[in-house]
């Protein structure tokens, strides 16, 4: 998986759902933070383990950013409190 997301170079909208209890999410985000210029929508879907959201804050084109937690991952959010998303439109938590 992680291949196939580092070869892409002009994607512009990616969604991930790892709802495993094997953090496979923090396995790929180097992957994935590779195409923070590029990306405008990322769909994260997290289940038991979550690595730290912090990695988002490179991501400074989004236009649209969905997170959807399996379990209640309230205190996660803390480290995205003073990040600013200039672009962003479209926030779905």
């Amino acid at each position: 998986m992680t291949d196939l997301i580092s070869i892409q170079q002009n994607l512009k909208h990616l969604g991930i759902f790892d709802y495993s209890s094997n953090n496979n999410l923090a396995k790929i985000i180097p992957s994935i933070a590779k195409l923070a210029n590029n990306l405008i929508k990322l769909h994260i879907g997290i289940g038991n383990d979550y690595p730290p959201l912090l990695f988002l804050a490179k991501f400074t084109n989004l236009q649209e950013l969905v997170l959807s937690f399996y379990y209640n991952h309230y205190e996660n959010f803390k480290t995205l409190q003073y990040v600013a998303f200039i672009q962003l439109q479209i926030v779905k938590i």
